[in-house]
């Protein structure tokens, strides 16, 4: 028996591997006896008890763009995702947020009513790196709580390679004008192009130059 339980011990923990998945930049655990519907912008988990009613879905979706304000592309979500799917009676109830490998995680809930059936929403947001991964909960029980819980915290966002800050762009340089006094009050105008031409003005015509050639 002794001998039979660290094998056991191994083959339990190749099957947690196993289980692991990806979507675009995220890997997860997928709960047990859940279907799994996947689309090219989401992957969706639900399970219901058709002879109580209840049920409960969840959907990853794949990363976007963001801002690197959290709070704002939480909102951003809230308003172009979850009020868009169910009528939300009041606004979400924020929760602490939390960071992680440069991912900062926001997380909020509050009741929904969609065709009659009324539950509770609760969206995450995780944003980093001009990038932001959402994953919407909508379920009318706590009974699948601890399934809930256990998929959250399967979560692993891929860290990504920090966004380079872009050097500011070339100052495109406006030709400076100069003046040389000439003996009889009048100026001569010259100009400095960046290419290393100079153009002066003379009396009654312009001479244009670039070291020893001349127009």
């Amino acid at each position: 028996m002794k001998k039979v339980l660290p094998f056991l011990s191994i083959i339990l923990n190749i099957s947690s591997i196993a289980q692991q998945q990806t979507f675009d930049i995220v890997s997860y655990t997928m709960p047990n006896g859940w279907n799994k519907q996947v689309t090219e912008s989401t992957i969706q988990f639900s399970k219901e008890d058709a002879t109580k009613g209840t049920y409960c879905m969840i959907t990853l979706f794949k990363s976007v763009s963001g801002t690197a304000n959290s709070k704002e592309n939480f909102e951003l979500t809230w308003t172009s995702v979850v009020k868009e799917m169910v009528t939300v009676s009041t606004p979400p109830e924020m929760q602490p947020p939390a960071a992680e490998n440069g991912w900062e995680v926001q997380s909020g809930y509050a009741p929904f009513e969609a065709e009659g059936n009324k539950g509770i929403a609760l969206l995450v947001t995780s944003t980093g790196f001009e990038k932001m991964v959402n994953i919407l909960i909508l379920t009318n029980t706590d009974v699948y709580e601890k399934e809930i819980s256990n998929f959250l915290e399967s979560i692993e966002l891929k860290k990504q390679t920090p966004v380079a800050s872009k050097p500011p762009a070339d100052v495109v340089k406006k030709p400076v004008a100069t003046t040389a006094a000439k003996k009889d009050g009048f100026a001569f105008t010259t100009t400095n192009f960046d290419d290393g031409w100079t153009s002066t003005v003379q009396e009654d015509w312009v001479e244009v130059k670039k070291g020893i050639s001349k127009c």
